[in-house]
């Protein structure tokens, strides 16, 4: 089976004023050494490469690191995500599953 990426975004929830860089460093830091966590906006874009097909799966295991970071007080995950075909270079992501 191949690779792809998933990418999904997370959101502050309503009345929350989160700390955008520490929260993105400490999912960074949950999730793992190569693990992609960009700040776009007032969201967190993370890329996750996976070999499951099943879109329910990726976003199970992005919200036990979120989870893990203690991030899902204060964030939420966004219902779009994207798949990317998984590139040569994955030191940008990491492996959740």
């Amino acid at each position: 089976m191949s690779q792809k990426i998933f990418q999904a975004s997370a959101a502050p929830k309503p009345f929350c004023s989160p700390d955008l860089i520490g929260d993105a460093d400490r999912l960074k830091e949950a999730c793992g050494e190569h693990c992609r966590v960009e700040i776009i906006g007032h969201t967190l874009q993370v890329n996750i490469i996976t070999d499951h097909q099943d879109a329910e799966c990726a976003k199970a295991a992005l919200q036990r690191r979120l989870d893990q970071a203690q991030l899902s007080d204060n964030w939420e995950l966004l219902p779009g995500w994207t798949w990317i075909p998984a590139s040569s270079d994955k030191r940008q992501c990491c492996n959740l599953l």
